[in-house]
């Protein structure tokens, strides 16, 4: 009986019509050789166990990569797949599960709560100019539409509408890249909408107003003015106000629309 790997001459039925076995200069190996490393690297000895020998890791390339070729995985989603499957699976993935990962589909996987304080940290990166660390874009984009109440609010407090926003992002299943700080709207180099520009206004003023620091003010106050003259107050070190005044000040005052001359 003639084996079949004589017939096939030892070469892959696949490799010579993808761009995954193609070598990367930089890497000096395959993609999917590079993703082969990466898996054995997150799970060490569990996943190279899973392979007795060459055939069997040359059968398992093969098998991926028609997979990725038959469903438009690409080097980018794979990356992405790579990330989310380290963050959330304790054991090495089936191409199935891997899949998945790299298509988005981990809304019951990713953990809501993890994630939260996630982008809270991340939100916080950004405020210092760096873009942050994201184990999945998702968490960032769904972090953009509530990055005032986010950064004030407690994940109990958040809880059903970060899940809802998270949810939402997630079912999209692609993404863009995380823009840097300075490529995204200069409000806090946070995106800030509509919405959370007139809730952060509002919550200046409750804010300050409860803590006796200053009265109240009347509807005729020119509340930019009033912020000024806190952050005035702080940038002459005077510390006349509490922290929370300064803080709440200088925030609307970095994204209120500058008075026309």
């Amino acid at each position: 009986m003639i084996e079949i790997a004589k017939i096939i001459d030892d070469r892959s039925l696949t490799e010579p019509n993808s761009e995954w076995f193609d070598v990367i200069g930089s890497l000096g190996i395959s993609r999917i050789d590079h993703l082969f490393n990466r898996l054995d690297g997150a799970y060490p000895h569990w996943w190279r166990n899973n392979f007795p020998d060459d055939g069997a890791v040359q059968n398992w390339r093969e098998s991926w990569v028609e997979s990725f070729d038959e469903n438009g995985i690409t080097p980018e989603s794979v990356r992405l797949g790579l990330a989310a499957c380290k963050a959330n699976s304790d054991k090495p993935p089936s191409l199935s599960e891997f899949m998945k990962f790299c298509k988005g589909g981990i809304l019951t996987k990713l953990d809501p709560e993890k994630a939260y304080h996630e982008a809270y940290a991340g939100l916080q990166q950004r405020l210092r100019g760096e873009v942050g660390t994201w184990s999945h874009p998702a968490i960032f984009w769904a972090s953009s539409k509530l990055s005032f109440d986010i950064r004030h609010q407690t994940y109990q407090s958040l809880k059903s509408r970060w899940e809802h926003a998270l949810n939402a992002e997630l079912a999209i299943g692609a993404w863009s890249d995380v823009p840097k700080p300075e490529d995204a709207e200069p409000a806090l180099q946070i995106a800030y909408n509509r919405e959370e520009k007139t809730a952060a206004a509002q919550q200046m003023r409750n804010l300050i107003e409860r803590s006796g620091a200053v009265k109240k003010p009347d509807d005729n106050v020119n509340y930019r003015e009033w912020a000024m003259k806190i952050r005035d107050d702080w940038q002459r070190k005077g510390k006349k106000y509490p922290w929370i005044s300064y803080k709440m000040a200088d925030e609307v005052l970095n994204f209120l629309p500058k008075r026309e001359s």
